[in-house]
């Protein structure tokens, strides 16, 4: 029987749950005692990254989809706040995986492909920028809940500015004339808060 995306759920991972299991899957891949082991560790980590995954996934496309909702928001802001802490977990395992003296064991039954991606990601991520990455998360989030807040008023009904897109395409001159006005009003009457977050984002990268 199919879920439907409505029913589906996952739980919010505790990160000290999380750092927990980290540090058992560290000390379980250094003590393994064959390829087999070291294998079956790296499958539970992938059966973890992807719990953690799915939860990310569905908070954020719920929060996509009513910005407005007080727990949609209040789950948002919380993975806002979790992923760069799990991001610094899961690049320590990454690393004991890159630096392990059975790497070339590893790469015959993973692929070599597979390491390469796992060594950009850890390129692209020090421990130092975690809080960095935290208010970078929180400014995105703001962005997102300020452009979905747009309640315009448009031939009689009231639009957000995705709704105001087809009519800028309307066949009638007019039409698209006063779409394209009343998207560049709204954002006319919230460019200060828009270019504050521009400019915070600008700074903060």
């Amino acid at each position: 029987m199919e879920t439907k995306y409505q029913e589906m759920q996952a739980q919010e991972p505790a990160i000290d749950a999380i750092a927990g299991a980290y540090e058992g899957l560290c000390s379980d891949f250094d003590s393994a005692a064959s390829l087999a082991q070291r294998l079956e560790v790296v499958g539970s980590w992938d059966r973890l990254r992807r719990r953690v995954s799915t939860w990310t996934a569905l908070t954020g496309a719920r929060f996509s989809q009513d910005t407005q909702s007080e727990t949609t928001v209040a789950a948002k802001e919380r993975c806002d706040e979790i992923l760069p802490p799990l991001q610094n977990l899961d690049t320590d395992f990454q690393k004991r995986l890159l630096a392990s003296p059975h790497r070339n064991a590893l790469e015959d039954s993973l692929g070599a492909h597979v390491f390469n991606c796992w060594e950009v990601e850890v390129s692209t991520f020090e421990p130092k920028i975690e809080a960095d990455l935290i208010e970078e998360n929180k400014l995105s989030t703001e962005y997102t809940k300020l452009i979905a807040s747009a309640q315009i008023p448009f031939q009689g009904a009231t639009y957000n500015l995705a709704g105001l897109r087809k009519f800028t395409i309307d066949a009638d001159r007019q039409t698209r004339h006063d779409a394209v006005g009343a998207t560049y009003g709204f954002m006319a009457d919230n460019g200060a808060e828009v270019d504050r977050i521009y400019s915070d984002l600008v700074a903060l990268r």
